[in-house]
């Protein structure tokens, strides 16, 4: 996200083109880390247990079932996903910081706070859940040993004949309060390190080496923050344990699991978060650089 001060105007759409750009390439780059801290989270509940599985035994034991593309079961949705989701995370956020902007264009931390969780609520609803769902059916199919035939498409279909087109936004409040909370604190600490990091450079933007640092610490900060919602959106997305309401799964984990159980997975995401803050940012910056060249 190039936060410009620039009074220059271009076309709406950019952010948009840009971020799709950055989301597909961060996708197919930190998936099988996705698919690792998925398992991890799911735990054993398709054999009626509560036990974690490490994600050292998910690695171990997919290499030996599956290989390598065993780590990308899923991915087809998920990068897809990822390429709306960040194609409208950056352009509802942009769009809501320039109704935030003051006369002298300058935002408070409080609009660039306000502007991520406006982002994360919209791609939560037109990109998130739905992915995430299919994404969270194939890899569980996957750990039950079940083949599916037709892959995404397929279980599209299935999710919809038996559990009607809801089953597609199960898990949508924790999935908007994840999301929410992750653009908020994402975005917030991305801009607040970006601009001291200018400061420091005379007001020059930094350069891509920065930026790819800068990226990686924000991703550590906001897994931190938002692993809670994570873990609930997950065990709420799967089709072998039924539970009421997020209140519902947030408590019954806590009870079964213990209060750790909403950091289990945080380390493969961590290093998805790193990898994708390093990623996703750089990419987004250039290619919405050049993109601007050209309009």
């Amino acid at each position: 996200m190039i936060m410009s001060n620039s009074k220059k105007q271009h076309p709406s759409a950019l952010p948009l083109l840009a971020g799709a750009s950055a989301g597909m390439s961060e996708s197919f780059i930190t998936y099988p880390t996705e698919y690792v801290k998925t398992m991890s989270q799911l735990g054993n509940h398709g054999h009626n247990t509560t036990a974690q599985i490490s994600p050292s035994v998910v690695i171990k034991d997919t290499l030996a079932r599956r290989g390598i593309t065993g780590f990308y079961r899923g991915c087809s949705p998920v990068i897809a996903g990822n390429a709306l989701k960040a194609g409208t995370r950056f352009f509802t956020y942009e769009s809501i910081r320039d109704l935030l902007r003051g006369p002298d264009g300058k935002l408070s931390t409080a609009s660039n706070v306000l502007a991520g969780v406006g982002a994360g609520c919209v791609e939560s609803i037109v990109a998130v859940t739905p992915s995430e769902a299919i994404k969270t059916r194939l890899i569980e199919s996957q750990r039950a040993g079940v083949v599916t035939q037709g892959g995404s498409i397929a279980i599209v279909g299935s999710m919809i004949r038996t559990e009607s087109i809801t089953s597609l936004y199960r898990g949508l409040v924790p999935t908007m309060m994840k999301q929410s909370a992750n653009s908020a604190v994402r975005f917030t600490s991305y801009q607040a390190m970006k601009d001291y990091a200018m400061r420091k450079n005379g007001g020059h933007q930094p350069g891509n080496a920065t930026i790819m640092a800068i990226g990686a610490v924000a991703g550590v900060i906001t897994v931190y923050a938002t692993m809670p919602f994570d873990v609930v959106k997950t065990r709420m997305q799967q089709s072998s344990v039924r539970y009421k309401s997020t209140l519902d799964c947030l408590v019954r984990s806590l009870k079964d699991d213990g209060v750790l159980v909403f950091w289990r997975g945080a380390s493969p995401r961590v290093a998805r978060l790193v990898v994708s803050g390093t990623v996703t940012f750089v990419i987004y910056e250039n290619v919405l650089k050049s993109l601007q060249t050209l309009f």
